[in-house]
């Protein structure tokens, strides 16, 4: 029997739940706050996500210079300009130099019009301007028209804006909304851009917001997840074909079949904070504001990648449900083997004179006939000492390509015991060119000799002179005890970098723990390392990819932990060998490690190819050494 007032006949609301994030972004160097100059423009796009409320679209040019003092005495130093259009207000100039005058760099979001004039673009630049977020919803002119709502013109004007502020060295960003208008023609939209920016410029997909005047459109209020999914996913295997830079605004992860892909929404894009465009005189956090406008379904909630997906919007959850949300579940991987990266050369009694003429020289009859590979000849105190190595680690080619291909050999000078001393206690062993003439070349391990100075000097200027320009919220895969310590602290001390060190050594981390007392560290590996997604203005791994066992997700963690432009500094060695004499081979048997050991051999060239499908959605800055 059913009860009176209820109607069964109706499908139950999904059961939403959204994240819970406080309003209390810090405001730092990095920090940059979306200021919007009003809601006034000359496109009249039917998808604006602007709230067309009378008393926001025009704000004089005193309440904007107001409003720039306000971010200024707020401690900002970065804006991210934005209407509206506003490269048309009549005060645009004046309000972005006392920008500039404060200390400000800026963004802007644009139809990208108004940078189509003589010299605008340059002289943006010139006043601060770094990067443009550029409207253009498709490559025709035709189809464009009508999504700027306005003549064809707008559109050639757009593309040779984004000529000019591509000729002006600022950053751009296309930015494409999905419509009705433009879905079939995505890819060939993705395939005209490179063809015409080249590599200069990145594109950015953007799933529809109905929140805003623009929200009834039929051309955005109707198009669903399931329907662009497969659309997305050839975009971003487009991307990867061409080489470009894409970005995919609001789509789930499960939509676009990455778990380790990041959302570029407004915080992750770079931009924190938020003015109200209403009073001028409150700040809120950007990432708080986007959390209370996105919703989950109960499903999400054994999501294995649920921290960093965006969900969707309330909006959209409460017109058409969330069963288009499939949750990703842990992947289960075998244990990974560990290997070697290092091998020795240990040091024998047999020595023989050593000669300045290739023809004089008796070390090919003195080896005994030993594989050629697995012995080698020091010059000491004026003779030749022989070298052996009996290691079962390497394969006969890989013992080849460290001693002959990569010259990766150092004598160990540290007493017995003491590892890892880069600086004082190894010294590299190069190939003796004598040798090159010799008639005996195939049937001896060659000549080497020892080349005096610190081996690593010029690569270890390069890396703490990195690390000393550092600035904001770092992240350290691997720390260990930190080789670059002094640079940190110093760093720490005034306040230019908050520094959070990641190993799973307990015993290296209270090391570091007691030299660096300011240091924020943790126990544990980069593969479960979990914290909030475009958090980290900067990630260092330093000589740690290869001890940790799942490099895919490794990097694919690093990535999602880096804001939009960070910076990505990896650090790798070959494999190598060291010339030892029997007790230091025994003490460094005798050692404790970490546990931790390698997994592979990959050096920074090698190790830096997985990156580029987990930047085709990323602005991330790779450097290698």
């Amino acid at each position: 029997m059913t009860a009176p007032g209820k109607d069964f006949s109706k499908a139950p609301a999904p059961r939403l739940f959204k994240k819970k994030v406080p309003d209390d972004e810090p405001v730092t160097p990095q920090s940059a706050v979306l200021f919007r100059f009003g809601e006034q423009c000359n496109n009249d796009c039917p998808m604006c996500s602007n709230t067309g409320d009378a008393s926001l679209f025009f704000h004089p040019t005193e309440t904007l210079l107001r409003r720039a003092a306000f971010l200024h005495r707020s401690g900002f130093r970065r804006a991210v300009v934005t209407g509206g259009e506003p490269t048309i207000h009549p005060g645009f100039w004046t309000v972005v130099e006392r920008l500039e005058a404060d200390g400000f760099t800026w963004d802007v979001n644009t139809h990208g019009r108004s940078f189509a004039k003589d010299g605008f673009a340059r002289r943006a630049a010139q006043h601060g301007l770094k990067r443009a977020i550029v409207s253009l919803h498709s490559h025709r002119p035709a189809t464009s028209a009508a999504l700027f709502g306005t003549r064809e013109d707008a559109h050639h004007e757009t593309v040779a804006g984004i000529d000019r502020l591509l000729d002006a060295d600022v950053d751009v960003t296309v930015n494409c909304v999905l419509t009705r208008l433009n879905l079939g023609e995505l890819e060939e939209y993705l395939r005209a851009g490179r063809a015409r920016f080249g590599e200069r410029a990145a594109f950015k997909f953007v799933f529809p917001s109905t929140v805003g005047k623009g929200g009834p459109w039929a051309g955005i209020a109707t198009v669903r997840y399931g329907e662009v999914r497969e659309s997305v996913q050839r975009l971003r295997s487009t991307a990867l074909e061409l080489g470009a830079r894409v970005f995919f605004e609001s789509f789930p992860n499960c939509i676009l079949d990455d778990p380790g892909a990041l959302n570029v929404g407004r915080w992750t894009f770079g931009e924190t904070h938020y003015l109200d465009d209403a009073t001028g005189d409150r700040i809120y956090s950007m990432r708080h504001i986007e959390a209370e406008l996105s919703a989950f379904g109960e499903v999400c909630r054994r999501c294995s990648v649920l921290r960093r997906c965006p969900g969707v919007s309330r909006d959209y959850a409460r017109r058409y449900g969330v069963d288009e949300l499939v949750p990703f579940t842990p992947r289960l991987t075998r244990p990974a083997k560990t290997r070697a990266n290092s091998f020795n050369f240990v040091r024998t009694a047999t020595a023989v004179p050593w000669t300045a003429e290739a023809d004089a020289c008796t070390a090919h009859a003195g080896s005994g006939g030993l594989d050629p590979v697995r012995h080698l000849w020091l010059t000491e105190d004026g003779r030749l000492t022989l070298y052996v190595t009996d290691t079962g680690d390497f394969t006969a080619a890989e013992l080849a390509r460290v001693k002959s291909e990569l010259s990766h050999l150092f004598v160990d000078r540290a007493p017995p015991g003491v590892l890892d001393d880069f600086k004082n206690g190894m010294r590299r062993v190069l190939p003796d060119p004598t040798c090159d003439s010799c008639a005996n070349r195939s049937r001896c391990g060659r000549r080497f000799r020892v080349v005096e100075g610190e081996p690593f000097a010029r690569e270890e200027a390069w890396i703490a002179d990195h690390v000393g320009r550092l600035r904001g919220r770092v992240l350290d895969v691997g720390c260990g005890e930190q080789l670059y310590r002094e640079e940190l602290a110093a760093l720490l001390r005034s306040g230019a970098i908050v520094y959070t060190g990641l190993d799973p050594d307990e015993e290296s981390l209270a090391r570091l723990r007691a030299a660096v007392p300011q240091a924020r560290l943790h126990a544990g590996d980069i593969e479960h390392f979990d914290s909030e997604p475009a958090s980290y203005d900067h990630v260092l791994c330093l000589r740690a990819l290869n001890h940790v066992a799942d490099v895919d997700e490794a990097l694919s963690r690093m990535a999602m932990l880096l804001k939009p432009a960070g910076s990505l500094l990896l650090v790798e060695c070959t494999p190598f060998a060291m010339l030892r004499d029997a007790e230091q081979v025994a003490a460094a048997d005798r050692a404790p490690r970490a546990g931790h050991q390698h997994f592979r051999n990959m050096a920074s060239d090698a190790a830096g190819r997985p990156i580029r499908p987990v930047r085709s959605d990323k602005n991330t800055r790779l450097k290698g050494v």
